[in-house]
């Protein structure tokens, strides 16, 4: 009965000296595993209302946009007959549509929470968006996994421009040539008779 209470200390003794060490071992302000998720919350938490109120509105747009989206790869299921992915997407787009209604709820009371000058209530709800922005997220990708793609649904109005600094150095044509490469096949095939083998 002593020996086995003496090793259930023993053992309780090295798993906290482990844990300890663990802990010891991680460099200073290191942020333990699993709370990435966290530590970006908390970065956006730190912005002011009005910034909160500008990103919420943006990520708003994005869930619209990802409705649409995946309400295009909808029809295009539909029209192809593919009840499988038909199932699948309108599962998703359901959802989507959900956290979207809800995200327009939020970003209605972050605006109302940021003009009263309610800081504690504009994190609650920005941490709420960041939530379903995230879930969005999520079903963006399931979406993806039902139509076997993995596009990603962007507003289909966004430009891009490419600008090109004058100041850049002009590479100019390499010196070097590589060798031309044959494409022609042989003509003759090699012979193989049975004493090959």
């Amino acid at each position: 009965m002593t020996v086995r209470k003496t090793a259930g200390h023993l053992g309780f003794i090295v798993v906290g000296a482990l844990a300890a060490g663990s802990a010891l071992a991680q460099p200073a302000g290191a942020q333990p595993a699993g709370t990435d998720g966290q530590v970006g919350i908390e970065k956006d938490i730190k912005l002011t209302p009005r910034e909160q109120v500008g990103q919420g509105d943006k990520w708003l747009s994005r869930m619209e946009d990802t409705s649409s989206g995946i309400r295009r790869q909808l029809e295009r299921a539909r029209e192809g007959r593919d009840v499988v992915k038909s199932l699948c997407l309108n599962d998703a787009l359901s959802q989507v549509d959900v956290a979207t209604r809800t995200a327009k709820e939020r970003v209605s009371s972050l605006k109302s929470a940021a003009t009263r000058g309610d800081e504690e209530l504009s994190r609650h709800e920005f941490s709420v968006l960041s939530v379903l922005k995230g879930r969005v997220e999520q079903l963006v990708s399931q979406s993806n996994k039902c139509t076997g793609t993995t596009e990603t649904i962007v507003n289909q109005d966004a430009k891009v421009g490419v600008e090109i600094d004058p100041t850049l150095p002009v590479e100019e044509e390499s010196s070097t040539k590589l060798p031309e490469t044959s494409t022609s096949l042989p003509s003759d095939p090699p012979s193989y008779s049975s004493s090959n083998f």
